[in-house]
């Protein structure tokens, strides 16, 4: 008796186990299934606003501490002539360097994983290193035009502003070097 409630239970047990990992397997395929049949347009579309809107809130941050360090006595004002040709310079520099890194990114996929799978090329397009740094270069370009628009508009821009441009010009440099190294 004892033997024949075992092994029912175990069958109950196992097929418990089974339809559980069945069910998780759907949903995770179901999600990644999703993920890879999205349009290309609706990707950019999101990502380009998400990126806008964490750039708008740095460079509110940035015009707030501008504000602060112009009250400032002591400090020397920047000049707004000289900062739109930086500006417009750097930002061309990093146009080019996501350029060189797309096409880096493209003919390592294309010589190595030609024939590869649908699923591997997904993961490939998903690599969070990958995508960390095209993201920086891109923070960097939207972060270049929104000071270039606004010193453009005759606000002042001023050292906090130059300083976290500067910074994220070493991050763009830096991440490509080592990305593409």
């Amino acid at each position: 008796m004892n033997k024949k409630i075992y092994w029912k239970l175990r069958k109950l047990i196992l097929g418990i186990a089974f339809r559980g990992k069945a069910v998780v397997y759907r949903v995770s395929d179901t999600i990644n299934g999703n993920r890879e049949y999205r349009s290309f347009r609706g990707v950019v579309a999101k990502g380009s606003m998400i990126e806008i809107i964490k750039v708008l809130i740095l460079i509110i941050l940035v015009l707030w501490l501008d504000k602060i360090v112009l009250k400032l006595k002591g400090i020397p004002v920047v000049n707004q002539d000289m900062v739109v040709p930086i500006v417009i310079g750097s930002v061309s520099v990093a146009g080019i360097i996501l350029g060189l890194y797309c096409a880096n990114i493209a003919s390592i996929f294309s010589s190595r994983y030609t024939n590869a799978p649908r699923n591997i090329s997904i993961a490939f397009q998903y690599d969070k290193l990958t995508r960390r740094c095209i993201t920086g270069i891109v923070d960097y370009i939207i972060f270049g035009l929104l000071v270039l628009t606004i010193t453009l508009m005759g606000h002042t821009i001023s050292w906090s502003t130059i300083l976290v441009f500067i910074i994220m010009s070493i991050v763009v440099i830096i991440s490509y070097s080592i990305e593409s190294g």
